[in-house]
């Protein structure tokens, strides 16, 4: 009997490369897929329990996203009630306290290797359900782009260019493409990408240099910040901008459209979650995210941003 599978999912590329893996494990059930940011998550698996949608599936997977503490004790009840199988997987510290359920695992890693949603989750399949080796190389590139060890540690641009093919085609036809290239095992970056990425490369270059001509300075406790508003391109923003701006200690991305707030570590010895926590959210020591609530718009408006 086909086995009904429900995933919540980020929205980024370590949010949507699991999409790919589920339905490359589960290809003979059904699967159904929600992909959220951090403002909805909570709301839509509270309703996807309130309304007894939950009652349909057989497991229920969360990936590079998480709940509050008071969501996790409503869901673990409910699949308790309903004998439903749940894990999830994610890589942010500030979802450390999920650990105390028996579904959840919540890392960072090591400084050596850091794990990342898609790669925790990859783990988790393989292990189960035998995935192939382009599933593992397609993992790595999202685990070494989303740490940022592309840059730093392996000065390898095949991630970055993965994650460049992701924003140009949109989540649905990546994931199409990937789970094709993926299954039988073909380059995950094929030639005639190549010509869509130089296309894509320029007119990032052409978006970061009028984006960041935009910058606005501001004093946070004892760090400088610059604000920036922008829709998307964030690392290659942070990239720029810390060689333009040495005297900024961190970058904050404001995301009027969908409601967002990023903010990435220029100074590395900065714990930016720490501020993001302030206004509702949480994430890494080097980025993170909270929603664009009160608080934050409190913050622009003393500041004259706003």
């Amino acid at each position: 009997m086909k086995k009904r599978i429900r995933l919540f999912s980020h929205t980024d590329l370590d949010g949507v490369v699991p999409n790919v893996l589920v339905k490359l494990a589960h290809k003979n059930d059904f699967v159904y897929i929600t992909n959220t940011d951090y403002q909805f998550i909570n709301e839509q698996i509270l309703n996807f329990v309130s309304s007894g949608e939950i009652k349909d599936y057989n497991i229920i997977y969360i990936t590079d996203i998480s709940i509050t503490a008071e969501t996790a004790v409503i869901l673990d009840q409910a699949c308790i009630d309903y004998n439903i199988s749940i894990h999830l997987f994610d890589h942010h510290k500030t979802a450390e306290h999920l650990n105390q359920y028996s579904w959840a695992f919540v890392s960072e890693g090591i400084e050596e290797f850091k794990y990342t949603g898609t790669w925790l989750f990859f783990e988790y399949l393989n292990k189960k359900y035998k995935l192939n080796d382009s599933a593992r190389l397609l993992s790595e590139m999202t685990r070494q782009y989303d740490s940022w060890e592309w840059k730093y540690k392996y000065n390898d641009e095949m991630p970055r260019l993965l994650n460049d093919l992701f924003v140009i085609y949109g989540a649905a036809d990546f994931v199409k493409k990937m789970i094709c290239r993926v299954e039988h095992n073909h380059d995950l970056i094929q030639f005639y990408d190549r010509g869509v990425l130089k296309i894509e490369k320029n007119r990032i270059a052409r978006y970061v240099k009028k984006k960041y001509k935009t910058l606005r300075k501001f004093d946070y406790n004892e760090y400088k910040v610059g604000l920036l508003y922008a829709e998307q391109h964030y690392s290659d923003l942070t990239l720029e901008l810390s060689k333009e701006f040495p005297d900024v200690d961190i970058l904050i991305i404001v995301n009027i459209s969908e409601g967002g707030v990023s903010y990435r570590s220029i100074n590395k010895n900065i714990d930016v979650s720490k501020i993001a926590q302030n206004f509702g959210g949480g994430g890494h020591a080097e980025t993170a995210g909270s929603p664009l609530n009160k608080g934050f718009k409190q913050l622009l408006f003393e500041k004259k941003l706003l």
